[in-house]
């Protein structure tokens, strides 16, 4: 459930409100605020954090039914999310006649990868470029950075992550024509009273459209594990969707599933998202 409202000419919030078989929950409620000196907007509440392209997109915008692993094994089942404050803005220079926006945030967080689920400060910075090609061809280049801890233990987490996007989109058939490649690399590390462990993680993401109605998908995953003994995990994907119109779409999703001390688990999904009332399926 979306609560959206402009509050006044300086200010807004966003309220997004999620359930399942065992809780209701809150996945985001802040309120921000734009036109700040500098051009700066500044948000204050509990938010999904600029990890990546993907982390801040709410699941029904997914390309796919789920998260990337890497996301899941380092940051958290359902992507990372906290209370703090963060700080947004553009550059006022051109990096290499490109156009670039800086994230600042920091936050409490409860992630197991990161603090043990500690609830305890984490600081966020993130760098993202954009390029425009030509008319249909747009290119994006991000590195975010972040840092935890769960001072109670002497641990602290470093994660530190680079993700590519090109997208071709023709002008003249923009809800039509599109493909969409992107790639997501992340190193994490742990340092604390057990033994330093260093992990590492990427996906690799196709995306494309067909016609307005349909767009077909793949995806390749591959993470270490964070805790515990090194144990490596690969998935690969495959997913169509079909919009019955801008507010109903029908997914069919399948993944083989590999894990090396398990071996191999293939799944089948069928997923329905639908929306109602002002927050349509929002990509950032």
């Amino acid at each position: 459930v979306s609560l959206q409202a402009a509050l006044d000419p300086y200010s807004a919030t966003k309220i997004y409100l999620t359930w399942g078989a065992e809780e209701i929950g809150v996945e985001e409620a802040y309120i921000y605020w734009t036109g700040l000196p500098g051009n700066v907007r500044a948000d204050l509440g509990k938010f999904r954090m600029a990890v990546g392209q993907l982390n801040r997109w709410h699941p029904h915008a997914l390309p796919e039914t789920n998260y990337p692993l890497v996301y899941q094994a380092f940051l958290g089942e359902d992507g990372l999310s906290g209370v703090g404050a963060g700080l947004y803005t553009l550059l006022p220079v051109s990096i290499a006649k490109g156009t670039s926006e800086v994230f600042l945030q920091g936050a409490a967080i409860e992630s197991e990868p990161l603090n043990d689920a500690a609830y305890q400060p984490a600081l966020l910075g993130r760098l993202a470029n954009f390029w425009q090609l030509s008319r249909s061809t747009y290119m994006e280049l991000g590195f975010t950075g972040l840092g935890a801890e769960d001072s109670d233990n002497d641990l602290t987490s470093n994660l530190l992550g680079a993700d590519l996007r090109f997208t071709i989109r023709p002008p003249d058939a923009g809800n039509r024509k599109d493909i969409t490649w992107r790639t997501e690399g992340y190193r994490l590390q742990r340092v604390g009273p057990d033994p330093t462990t260093t992990r590492y993680g990427m996906y690799s993401d196709l995306s494309w459209k067909l016609s307005q109605r349909w767009i077909l998908g793949a995806r390749y995953d591959f993470v270490e594990a964070p805790l515990g003994p090194e144990d490596d995990t690969w998935r690969a994907t495959a997913v169509a969707t079909w919009w019955q119109s801008e507010f109903v779409y029908l997914r069919l999703q399948a993944f083989r599933n590999h894990l090396d001390s398990t071996g191999s688990l293939d799944n089948l999904t069928l997923q329905v998202v639908w929306a109602m009332g002002p927050h349509k399926h929002e990509n950032y």
